[in-house]
């Protein structure tokens, strides 16, 4: 099925996914939408996945692809453990603990690990550019998975349970964030006092709170906030 096929447009010029309903404010949002969730495989390539319709013309790329049925994840980080099935996605997660931030927005100087994180500031802080759209409820996000998150909110829907107490939860990361509170476990140190956390996203907002003063402040109306999450809500929520 075409691209075209699998668009549908409406009255406001919002873009419609025929294979799944997700609204997109624009074109570009709805062809990245279709490469990363729908992609065309009515093009048999040189390599062909013999457990389903994917197939490649780099046997490297077939290779990972396999991961996907296997399950296997060989590369583990040596601070934390966390296992990953790419070398290159260990590579990324490692900047979490070394700190390393190589892209750096030209516009407000904030620094990133991961190129997507940095592209997506650049479209949301800088170009206001609010690409996914609700279809329940019209609520526009710059962030796909801002969206995804916040249909929970109109399906109640809660499809991650934690194995050892039952307890259930909308979003697989905070499903993550509560198995700790079973492990006790503490990874990330503040290397400017002595404070332990189990989450880095506690460690950064301990970090902002004590040892830097609300850095991530709006272009707007410039209120200052503790993390660039905290920010990126208050302009979806406000500007």
């Amino acid at each position: 099925m075409s691209d075209k096929e699998n668009q549908q447009d409406d009255e406001l010029g919002f873009q419609t996914c025929r294979k799944c309903g997700m609204v997109f404010a624009n074109i570009e949002a709805f062809n990245r939408h279709l490469k990363s969730k729908h992609p065309d495989r009515s093009v048999k390539k040189r390599h062909q996945c013999k457990l389903c319709d994917y197939s490649t013309d780099e046997v490297g790329d077939l290779r990972d692809h396999m991961i996907s049925h296997t399950g296997e994840k060989r590369f583990v980080c040596e601070t934390c453990k966390k296992a990953f099935s790419r070398k290159g996605t260990l590579i990324i997660h490692e900047r979490i603990h070394t700190g390393e931030k190589m892209y750096i927005c030209d516009e407000c100087g904030m620094k990133f690990s991961q190129s997507g994180s940095h592209k997506r500031h650049v479209r949301v802080v800088h170009e206001k550019r609010f690409d996914y759209v609700c279809p329940v409820c019209g609520i526009m996000f710059g962030i796909e998975a801002h969206l995804d998150r916040h249909m929970a909110s109109h399906t109640g829907a809660r499809d991650f349970q934690c194995e050892e107490c039952g307890k259930r939860f909308t979003r697989a990361e905070n499903l993550q964030k509560h198995k700790r509170t079973h492990n006790d476990e503490q990874t990330y140190k503040c290397d400017q006092c002595a404070s332990v956390y189990s989450q880095l996203s506690h460690l950064r907002v301990h970090i902002n709170m004590k040892h830097q003063n609300f850095p991530y402040r709006c272009s707007v109306c410039e209120k200052g906030f503790a993390s660039t999450t905290e920010l990126q809500k208050h302009v979806e929520t406000h500007h």
